[in-house]
C-alpha cells in the first residue's frame, strides 16, 4: 500500500518529516529511511497519480530533483538510545541545512 507524507501544519520542511518518522518515540512506530523518502516521493506521486512521471528518478520522468548537503542514509540521522529529548536541538539542525542544487524538468533552477 501507498502512505503519501507531508504536512498541512508547521514545520513543513520534509527532512524533519523524515527525520521524525524514522526517529519516532515509539520504536515499535519507526521506519527506515529510505521508506520515509519514499513516503515523501514514489508514494506522494502515486496518490496524486502521478506516479507515471513523477516520484522516482527514471528515464522518461521528469528530473525534479533536490540534492541535499549530507547523507540521510547515514546513522547521524537516527537517534540512538542515549539521545532522548533531543527532538528540538534536532528541529534546529535539519532548519539549518539547505537544498545545495534543485534540478527542475533537468534543468538547474538553483545551486547554493
Amino acid at each position: 500500500f501507498h502512505v503519501p507524507f507531508g504536512s498541512d501544519g508547521m514545520p513543513f520542511h520534509p527532512l524533519y518529516g523524515i527525520w521524525s518518522a524514522v526517529n519516532h518515540p515509539n520504536p515499535d512506530s519507526r521506519i527506515t529511511v529510505e521508506e520515509a523518502v519514499r513516503c515523501y516521493t514514489l508514494d506522494g506521486a502515486y496518490a496524486t497519480r502521478e506516479e507515471g512521471i513523477k516520484g522516482s528518478v527514471e528515464a522518461g520522468k521528469l528530473a525534479d530533483i533536490a540534492v541535499l548537503p549530507m547523507d540521510i542514509t547515514e546513522p547521524e540521522f537516527k537517534l540512538k538510545a542515549t539521545d532522548a529529548g533531543t527532538v528540538e536541538a534536532a528541529k534546529k539542525r535539519l532548519k539549518a541545512y539547505k537544498v545545495d542544487i534543485t534540478i527542475l524538468n533537468g534543468d538547474i533552477v538553483y545551486k547554493a
